[in-house]
């Protein structure tokens, strides 16, 4: 609870100054700040929530009612032979093959924060260019064509760095996509 009080005080300060004299690196400071208030915020909530968990203390005695569960019924009907209804199977056309599995999307691998974050920073704040490009990647088979497509149509378009944190984080998330597709 003391490294909270002493985040918030930083911040605090940090904010205080004038808006002209905050630098990138004041900004970066307090984004930080704020990212470990709040691990330290969750932190502190699941403490709270595994003590309520846990129940009342160990003198304290708890009678627990038995359960009424009422009894089933037997049915005296005549028991019923299930068939497959299923009489061939067609292998999946190639087409099928270079779709993304139905219900399967590379947005779901992307946090809140990160989709923001590669928007501004990959993206220049076009979301109508990120959208098209997840669409894109998400309907390619592999991780080294879906390199390959951003490469030829984002990398210097955009003009990503490779030693750039939300470009590193962007493949991350890529390959962490196509190792479960």
């Amino acid at each position: 609870m003391q490294r909270i009080h002493t985040l918030l005080q930083k911040l605090s300060d940090l904010s205080k100054s004038d808006s002209e004299k905050i630098s990138v690196i004041d900004i970066d400071l307090m984004l930080d700040y704020t990212r470990v208030m709040y691990a330290d915020l969750l932190e502190w909530k699941s403490r709270k929530q595994f003590s309520n968990y846990l129940g009342p203390a160990k003198d304290e005695e708890i009678e627990l009612a038995e359960p009424d569960v009422p009894s089933i019924p037997t049915s005296s009907a005549p028991s019923v032979e299930l068939t497959s209804q299923v009489q061939s199977y067609e292998a999946p056309t190639d087409d099928v093959q270079t779709m993304p599995l139905a219900g399967v999307d590379i947005r779901k691998y992307i946090g809140i924060n990160d989709k923001y974050q590669f928007i501004s920073e990959l993206f220049g704040n076009d979301k109508d260019a990120y959208e098209q490009t997840l669409n894109s990647v998400s309907g390619l088979d592999s991780y080294a064509l879906a390199v390959e497509w951003l490469d030829e149509h984002a990398h210097t378009k955009y003009g990503w760095k490779d030693d750039q944190f939300a470009v590193q984080s962007f493949y991350d998330t890529l390959s962490n996509f196509f190792a479960t597709k």
